[in-house]
C-alpha cells in the first residue's frame, strides 16, 4: 500500500499518550504539503516533537517546520538543478 498512512495517523490520534515520534527520515512524511501541515499543527499544538534520525533534525516549533518544509522545497526544485554532466 504506497502512500498511506494508516500508523501516522493512528499516532497523531494518540498523541497525547507520547513523547514525540522518531522517524527514520524526514522522507517518510507525506508528500502533500497540507498533510504534512496537518501533522505539524497536531504535534505543535500537543506540545509534543517529531525526530528525523537521518536528517539529525527535530521538529518542535513553528521554526523547525519551517525548516522541514524547506528541505521538501528543495527536494521539489532538485530535479531542474543545474548537472555538470550535461556539459560534456
Amino acid at each position: 500500500m504506497p502512500d498511506t498512512f494508516m500508523m501516522l495517523e493512528q499516532l497523531m490520534r494518540g498523541i497525547r499518550s507520547i513523547e514525540g515520534i522518531v522517524f527514520y527520515s524526514l522522507l517518510q512524511l507525506p508528500e502533500g504539503m497540507d498533510a504534512r501541515n496537518r501533522i505539524y499543527t497536531t504535534v505543535l499544538e500537543n506540545r509534543r516533537s517529531l525526530h528525523f534520525a537521518v536528517e539529525g533534525m527535530q521538529l518542535s516549533d513553528h521554526t523547525s517546520a519551517a525548516q522541514a518544509e524547506d528541505v521538501f522545497g528543495l527536494l521539489q526544485v532538485l530535479p531542474y538543478a543545474f548537472n555538470p554532466q550535461d556539459l560534456s
